[in-house]
């Protein structure tokens, strides 16, 4: 454990690569890679773009990537104590966006994090099309993509909680080649009375 770093708080970042120092809840202060801003390019000429958290030596990971239409920087945990807003025994590091997987924890673990902003929020061009098939499309370009990354090892998995979790089923019927895994914690498909929404999709065929 890491206890003799001083942590990066978000606000310290800038686009493109930044060196920092993650207070992890699990394992104390983690050095790694954030790239931000990173421009993830799609089949119809737009661009999506992402956060990409990474270990500091050289290698290939598996991924794990979460998007959604709250923005890749949205709501950090400290902005949500600051408005009185509590997740019950729920803890991650500041670098969490919201409903999405923790670096402080995944990183360490010789993960590589990619935290999408989906169209039309994160500096994207386009409309917010909220669990649609245009969202799927996109969010399928994007695990491509960091399916053949320098960093990459091939083997993406999806993470995310309610919103983030929901989107996951629409893009696995799309097959992406690179998806490997699917992690749905919280998902009206795992637990109906989630949120007052129905899915028109048929079955996926993934467990």
């Amino acid at each position: 454990m890491a206890t003799d770093l001083k942590s990066t708080h978000p606000s310290e970042t800038k686009p493109g690569r930044n060196d920092i120092n993650v207070k992890s809840v699990q394992y104390g202060v983690q050095p790694m890679i954030m790239e931000k801003d990173i421009a993830v390019p799609l089949r119809d000429g737009h661009q999506l773009y992402a956060n990409v958290f990474r270990p500091t030596h050289e290698g290939k990971f598996p991924v794990i990537i979460a998007g959604d239409c709250y923005g890749k920087d949205s709501i950090h945990l400290e902005f949500a104590n600051n408005i009185g807003y509590t997740l019950g025994g729920y803890n991650c590091s500041l670098f969490t966006a919201w409903e999405g997987p923790d670096p402080g924890y995944w990183v360490p673990n010789g993960y590589v994090i990619v935290k999408l902003g989906l169209r039309g929020n994160s500096g994207s061009i386009g409309k917010v099309e909220p669990l649609s098939w245009q969202e799927a499309k996109d969010y399928h370009d994007a695990i491509e993509w960091a399916g053949i990354q320098p960093w990459s090892n091939g083997n993406v998995g999806m993470n995310g909680v309610s919103y983030l979790a929901m989107c996951q089923w629409r893009v696995a019927q799309l097959n992406p080649p690179h998806l490997k895994a699917m992690i749905d914690p919280a998902s009206i498909r795992r637990t109906p009375l989630h949120a007052a929404i129905r899915l028109d999709s048929t079955s996926t065929g993934v467990l």
